[in-house]
């Protein structure tokens, strides 16, 4: 960049300051407009070879995942995967495990699958959900919520 290209960008930046200085932007996210969703999870005992966790969670509105995590799976007591800030809206929490196959480079197809019911988030409150898994003998998943 020349000497004219820094000092211009100096002078915009200088010129931009008190504006981005000045306080929030108008339409800027409100904290309190979002709400969220912490999603935990229990395996009762093992897979042999060991398994991938993968939780998803989806708006009804879109076929699209608005948050996914995929972990090797947790311990026995509850472990948190996910914890995000979302729009109000309803939710759905998806969970399913892949056993390894020899090791965790192969995966079987998914098994022990389980989805919550639709989950109305609205802001201001939290929705704690915690997904209970069974090796091959399924998940189920109940849900709390508080304010925030």
């Amino acid at each position: 960049m020349s000497l004219n290209g820094v000092f211009l960008s100096a002078r915009i930046l200088a010129a931009c300051a008190p504006l981005l200085l000045a306080g929030p932007m108008v339409g800027a996210a409100d904290p309190l407009a979002t709400g969220m969703i912490a999603v935990s999870q229990t395996v009762q005992c093992c897979y042999r070879e060991g398994a991938m966790s993968y939780v998803y969670v989806r708006q009804l509105t879109s076929d699209q995942p608005t948050t996914r995590v995929s972990r090797l799976l947790a311990p026995l007591e509850p472990t948190l995967l996910i914890e995000t800030e979302l729009s109000p809206g309803r939710y759905v929490v998806t969970s399913f495990q892949r056993a390894c196959d020899g090791n965790c480079g192969f995966l079987d197809p998914p098994i022990d699958q389980c989805s919550s019911e639709p989950l109305e988030l609205r802001a201001g409150i939290v929705v704690s959900v915690l997904v209970s898994v069974v090796p091959f003998g399924g998940c189920s998943i109940s849900t709390e919520v508080e304010t925030i």
